[in-house]
């Protein structure tokens, strides 16, 4: 349940920028708004992850990052990871469809 209530923020979030989006009967904003919630949620996720690091090269894991950090703190990491790409997964659900419909059609 508790990595139920990141995904559950991200739908409602959306849910706000499309009724903003309705009322000013605009949907780019859904884009350019989403497309943003997503991209940070996904550069975040990277980060967090260590999927940007580069001075680990071919050194096997143990002798790396990981060398420096006790369990308790990868296992942080991780979930932090995994909440912010949880709640940037309607974004990035919803900014793919826009633009499937409007650029690709």
């Amino acid at each position: 349940m508790e990595m139920l209530k990141p995904f559950l923020s991200g739908v409602a979030v959306l849910f706000i920028i499309s009724v903003i989006c309705l009322i000013m009967g605009d949907w780019s904003y859904l884009y350019k708004i989403s497309g943003i919630l997503a991209a940070v949620s996904l550069f975040t996720t990277g980060i967090l992850s260590g999927a940007f690091n580069t001075s680990m090269g071919t050194r096997p894991l143990h002798q790396g990052q990981f060398k420096y950090q006790d369990q308790k703190e990868r296992d942080n990491r991780v979930k932090w990871a995994t909440r912010v790409l949880l709640f940037g997964i309607p974004h990035i659900i919803a900014t793919g469809i826009y633009v499937y419909v409007v650029f690709l059609d």
